[in-house]
């Protein structure tokens, strides 16, 4: 009796033809997305490190952790192909499979110190040369003669990720990073969140970025109170649709959001805590080189000679981490002076609200002289002169011209406490929009 499913040439990977070339037309990954199963099949089963490496012109993809079940290293498909409830297991071997189908070649899986193999194509192991044995309770997947331009963006496209998740990855001996930039993190009904504030905070949407065994899926766009964020979320539940590069949307995506909405006063919170512990010392650094770039989100490097004839003449400047760091207090500033706009009514009924008071009182635009102004204090200006002034000139003053009984105009004095300095452009946009047609330049 013929066996049910049909034998691929030279290889024991038993597949149903008709519904694989079904589930074949749902598989949408990329040429740079096609590697990405091979991630979410080590986290999910607890590798410490999966690497990918050129051999010549073949690629080996190398795991540790335990090894593949012998049923789905001789059978990865039947239960994909031919089920709706798929173990991530089958899932992400088969869409791996997949995916290395799509780069052409020869394939030979070996699992479990090469006890456990399957090859398509006809190629032996012996044809791929000399080669470290396969890891006694990991996987080692070969394969030969791959199309190269499609393997240098399958590679290229892993190397350009990031990694949420235990396993290490590493792309041709380069690992890849797990985290960028300093986010707020926790966790919730047993799943990690972690947000931050949007880098523009006028012109970008909130997103939520979602995670499923170590790999990130897709990016969705959702409306948050105060300002803008940009959130991820770690959640292996998660069930990926029949594309394999995306999550299911419903339910579960929504209840993320839910919960997304509901933090986001905690980040307006601990941003302007944050910034009003900040304040002292970047005022300390204004008169530094470099101040100007750094404010307004430009690269600046002292070099080392200019560093040298600065530290000689006794005006050293900051390093360069301290400039990023200022790079970083001139984002959450921005994010702030958004987070102000329309939230806040009068200080006197927003004080019993812990967030709206923090934001009441966090510096939020520097003054010409050596202090910082808050709204608060924006605001009492604002009530004394009936204007805002602003000067790009530190240490400047300034005088306007106000309206007077019967038409009349008189010069007003505005002392350096009460100019708002304009280091960087986004400085005067941002105080024109939180005060449209108040704001004054000096005579």
């Amino acid at each position: 009796m013929e066996e049910e499913g049909t034998h691929v040439e030279g290889g024991g990977f038993r597949i149903d033809r008709d519904i694989a070339l079904a589930k074949l037309a749902s598989f949408q990954l990329e040429d740079e997305d096609l590697l990405v199963p091979w991630i979410r099949l080590a986290v999910e089963r607890g590798a410490h490190e999966l690497r990918f490496d050129r051999r010549g012109a073949d690629l080996e993809i190398r795991c540790d952790g335990s090894a593949l079940p012998e049923d789905a290293v001789r059978d990865p498909f039947s239960k994909y192909l031919g089920s709706e409830e798929r173990p991530p297991l089958v899932v992400y071997l088969a869409a791996g499979l997949l995916g290395l189908s799509r780069l052409g070649g020869c394939l030979r899986v070996e699992s479990g110190d090469g006890r456990r193999t399957a090859a398509a194509g006809g190629r032996t192991a012996a044809e791929y040369g000399r080669r470290e044995a396969a890891p006694r309770r990991g996987t080692l997947i070969l394969v030969g003669g791959p199309d190269p331009r499609k393997l240098a963006r399958a590679l290229a496209g892993i190397a350009a990720r990031r990694m949420w998740c235990p396993t290490r990855v590493l792309v041709e001996g380069r690992p890849l990073p797990a985290k960028d930039g300093d986010w707020v993190s926790w966790r919730e009904e047993g799943r990690e969140f972690r947000m931050r504030p949007a880098p523009d905070p006028w012109g970008d949407a909130s997103s939520l970025r979602l995670w499923i065994h170590g790999a990130a899926a897709q990016t969705l766009a959702c409306d948050t109170p105060w300002a803008p964020i940009a959130a991820e979320v770690r959640d292996d539940a998660l069930v990926l649709d029949a594309s394999l590069s995306r999550a299911v949307e419903g339910n579960q995506t929504q209840a993320l959001l839910k919960i997304l909405r509901t933090r986001v006063r905690e980040l307006v919170y601990k941003e302007a805590v944050a910034q009003s512990a900040a304040a002292p010392r970047l005022m300390s650094w204004r008169k530094a080189p470099g101040m100007h770039a750094a404010w307004a989100g430009k690269p600046f490097d002292v070099g080392a000679l200019r560093g040298l004839l600065r530290w000689a003449a006794g005006v050293a400047p900051p390093p360069q981490e301290d400039y990023e760091s200022l790079r970083r207090a001139a984002a959450r500033v921005r994010w702030l002076r958004a987070c102000v706009r329309g939230r806040l009514n009068s200080y006197e009924g927003d004080s019993r609200d812990k967030t709206r008071r923090a934001l009441w009182k966090a510096p939020l635009f520097m003054n010409s002289g050596d202090g910082w102004l808050s709204m608060l204090s924006l605001q009492a200006i604002r009530r004394q002169h009936k204007a805002l002034v602003m000067t790009a000139v530190p240490g400047r003053s300034a005088h306007i011209s106000m309206k007077g009984p019967a038409g009349s105009e008189r010069k007003r004095y505005i002392p350096t406490s009460q100019c708002v300095l304009t280091l960087a452009p986004h400085d005067a946009e941002d105080l024109e929009r939180l005060f449209p047609g108040e704001v004054r330049t000096p005579e």
